[in-house]
């Protein structure tokens, strides 16, 4: 798959249990436990759709160096129920699939870090507070298309929670504020 880079180093555990006849992908059933530190994980394209979705350039060229979660295998695909993915400047949380054909069907909610935005020039305490409530006010990504050809989609959160979540931004940037 082009997701992954040709040589990663670090530190791997992973639990794998599959069943299927070989040379037919779709008998293919499984689970799996994976599990990398302390390594250079993925730097993908996938990735540099989510920041210019987001329009924060800086996440362009975000390394993960960690990465966790469990997955299933079935009907050629490798389906995350809550993939994590962890970087110094933010965290995805994946959910979906993948396919052996590189098809995608994902949502990704994101948690932006403080290194991320010290990091971005020109950022006030106001607008870093607005920033760092940003992925819960865009709910999540909806990434769909394929490993070459991914397609972006912001999905807000409903309305009833976003007024609420504005009104704790603004109480907490009135509290800075002060």
């Amino acid at each position: 798959s082009s997701l992954v880079k040709k040589s990663i180093k670090g530190k791997a555990n992973a639990n794998v249990k599959l069943k299927g006849l070989f040379g037919e992908t779709n008998s293919i059933l499984g689970k799996a436990y994976l599990e990398i530190k302390d390594a250079d994980v993925w730097e993908s394209s996938i990735f540099k759709g989510v920041a210019d979705t987001l329009v924060i350039p800086a996440l362009k060229t975000v390394t993960f160096t960690s990465a966790y979660g469990q997955f299933e295998f079935k009907n050629s695909r490798l389906y995350a129920e809550n993939f994590k993915l962890v970087s110094d400047k933010l965290e995805l949380l994946v959910k979906g699939s993948l396919g052996l054909d590189d098809s995608l069907d994902a949502n990704v909610r994101i948690k932006l870090k403080n290194a991320l935005i010290d990091s971005s020039p020109g950022l006030t305490k106001i607008s870093t507070m607005l920033l760092e409530s940003a992925g819960q006010l865009f709910g999540h990504i909806k990434i769909t298309g394929t490993l070459k050809e991914p397609a972006f989609t912001v999905i807000p959160v409903g309305l009833e929670n976003v007024f609420e979540k504005v009104k704790k931004v603004i109480d907490t940037v009135i509290d800075i504020v002060k």
